[in-house]
């Protein structure tokens, strides 16, 4: 049996369409350490567990329990702040009250928190999803736009494949007909959209018809090339600072925020990965609601799912 949602998503999601409209965002929580970081929307109502790549706005208040740390970013400035266990802050609009300033973000780091600016995203809670695949050895996450040819890393003892497109609300885009070679054409009539992630199910088949058991998925995105190639700037400038202070996860989480600015959920499924193999806390939670942009599918595959009502 599979382990369950502690909080239904169902619910969360409820929950965040009864929102009112909400203010820029002006912070993003970055790392966040043991299990008594608590956030509280706007000042008032309940408490909920503070999740990396939470965008904060001004009111909402974090408060940390004697075994807990949170690092906020605050957007306009790209200065850190650090919530000391045992204290509660208050984001502002050119400050977090209560919390201790670590100093101002560098390099790409700097840089991103600034291109973050103003996009929002929620969180859900969810236990740690099984392991998705790129498509092919060295895949970016994206293609250019207008490419039209798909291929992949070829299964062992597959004689036939079938590779199938879905969006972000499970619909089947496209199924190619069985393919002898690791690679298939998407027809031109075929509307795809730039900066929407698909969720791509390649199923291998064997001589005698049956399937293997090798089916892979992961996510694939469609890019104006010049975007994509600043895409890619960046997230090397941003892996390279994190390569120079390891210690310090900030630049990984503003790395996976700008992948999903992008639609590019398989950049942030992939840092977020790394992140979560380091032992860094916290990171379930942008994790499942990452898969939970993908569509129940999506949620499926990666055994994301609600919790019995």
């Amino acid at each position: 049996m599979r382990t369950r949602l502690r909080f239904p998503i169902l619910t969360a999601l409820c929950l965040l369409a009864a929102l009112p409209a909400a203010a820029a965002p002006v912070a993003i929580s970055g790392q966040v350490t043991g299990k008594r970081a608590e956030l509280q929307t706007g000042g008032k109502g309940a408490w909920q567990a503070l999740a990396p790549l939470r965008k904060l706005e001004p009111g909402d208040r974090i408060r940390c329990g004697p075994d807990s740390r949170a690092v906020l970013v605050l957007l306009s400035s790209k200065e850190r702040f650090q919530v000391e266990p045992g204290q509660e802050a208050e984001v502002l609009e050119s400050g977090i009250r209560g919390a201790k300033s670590l100093g101002g973000l560098t390099g790409p780091a700097a840089a991103t928190a600034a291109k973050l600016a103003g996009s929002r995203t929620g969180a859900f809670t969810a236990r740690p999803a099984e392991r998705f695949s790129p498509l092919f050895r060295g895949f970016k996450g994206w293609l250019p736009e207008g490419e039209r040819r798909l291929r992949w890393e070829p299964a062992a003892g597959a004689a036939t494949y079938v590779l199938s497109l879905f969006d972000a609300r499970s619909n089947l885009v496209w199924q190619s007909e069985r393919a002898s070679a690791p690679e298939a054409e998407l027809p031109a009539e075929k509307e795809i959209q730039a900066r929407q992630p698909y969720l791509w199910r390649l199923v291998p088949y064997g001589a005698s018809g049956r399937p293997l058991p090798a089916a892979r998925w992961g996510v694939l995105t469609w890019l104006p090339r010049a975007e994509g190639e600043a895409l890619d700037a960046d997230a090397e400038a941003l892996r390279a600072q994190d390569r120079e202070d390891p210690r310090d996860p900030t630049a990984l989480f503003l790395l996976a925020e700008l992948y999903r600015q992008h639609g590019v959920l398989d950049g942030t499924l992939e840092t977020l990965s790394t992140l979560q193999s380091r032992g860094v806390d916290g990171v379930e939670l942008p994790l499942a609601e990452t898969y939970s942009q993908l569509g129940p599918f999506a949620r499926g595959l990666a055994s994301v799912e609600p919790e019995d009502r």
